[in-house]
């Protein structure tokens, strides 16, 4: 459903500078945290120059496939989204929003294009999947399906930060190992808490099928694997501490709310919030413990780019 006229029309949001509605509407808020997932596939010990143009072109690529999708998302759910804070769209605006979105799709493909073939596949499934999930045939109304798609709509973003097609990115697999159940995880919980919402609309999500409890028991898996991922491919006593403090909060603390209280939706509107930044924080200590060589190389990269240093980084042993 369309948001109330008393908030698409207030004065308030007529004072608001085009900047300001612009990123209401493509929710920027909402996937800013996913901006760094190129990050992924930076190499350490490649040349500084070749690098940053992987970091670079992946964050735009990023930030292009993501307004998109959610842009897209917006205008295809418009009629069920009740709650204002997503950035409903106004009454007359569609036109725009639509050109707005082809204009997304075609500016973020060329982009990609500049970049090895893995970049272009995997913006070009981040999109497609984009598609078929909200639009056509609209695959976010099927139970489980739904959910998994999330995977494909989120995890290709961190390939698109690869400089080049022999790139050797080792941070690369159990990130996305990692990233992926943990994507699923948070899905289920978005569900719960816009679980009135998709009852009302017909649409039948994994939580609406399972019920919270189910529901949780799948969570709590996705949590298990994402801290098992922590461990690969060399356990050692650090990566095994950490793998138990993971698990301890996803594959523990997150399902047992969701069994809980999934009936609740602003609790669990509040608790995916809050598992999001969980999750980045978790992950980035786990990884920059884990693997804290190449923590090192990553600091060398930055102070090189805030010093303007052109030289060759060295390689992370």
């Amino acid at each position: 459903m369309t948001a109330p006229a008393a908030v698409l029309d207030s004065p308030r949001s007529k004072k608001t500078s085009w900047i300001s509605r612009w990123t209401a509407q493509i929710r920027l808020r909402h996937w800013a945290h996913f901006l760094v997932l190129p990050l992924a596939g930076v190499d350490p010990s490649a040349s500084y120059e070749l690098v940053m143009e992987g970091v670079l072109r992946g964050v735009a690529i990023a930030f292009g496939v993501l307004a998109f999708g959610y842009l897209l998302n917006s205008l295809a759910d418009r009629r069920l989204d009740q709650d204002p804070h997503k950035g409903s769209l106004p009454s007359g605006a569609l036109t725009p929003q639509w050109l707005a979105v082809v204009g997304l799709g075609v500016g973020t493909t060329a982009l990609a294009a500049q970049g090895p073939a893995i970049v272009l596949g995997a913006a070009l499934l981040c999109m497609g999947s984009g598609v078929v999930y909200s639009v056509g045939p609209r695959l976010k109304s099927l139970p489980l399906i739904g959910s998994l798609l999330n995977i494909s709509n989120f995890a290709p973003l961190l390939l698109v930060g690869l400089p080049g097609p022999d790139a050797q990115a080792p941070l690369l697999g159990p990130l996305l190992a990692a990233f992926a159940p943990l994507l699923l995880q948070n899905q289920l919980i978005h569900e719960a808490a816009d679980a009135l919402e998709d009852r009302a609309g017909g649409v039948v999500t994994t939580f609406g099928r399972f019920g919270p409890q189910r529901s949780a028991a799948v969570a709590a898996l996705c949590g298990l694997c994402s801290a098992m991922a922590v461990m690969w491919p060399s356990p050692s006593p650090t990566s095994s501490t950490l793998a138990l403090l993971l698990a301890v909060a996803f594959a523990g603390w997150y399902p047992r709310q969701l069994a809980r209280r999934g009936h609740e939706p602003t609790t669990m509107a509040a608790l995916r919030v809050q598992h999001r930044f969980a999750a980045l924080t978790g992950g980035g200590v786990a990884f920059g413990v884990r693997y804290f060589h190449y923590t090192v190389s990553a600091a060398f990269l930055l102070i090189n780019l805030l010093s303007n240093d052109q030289r060759d980084l060295p390689g992370p042993f």
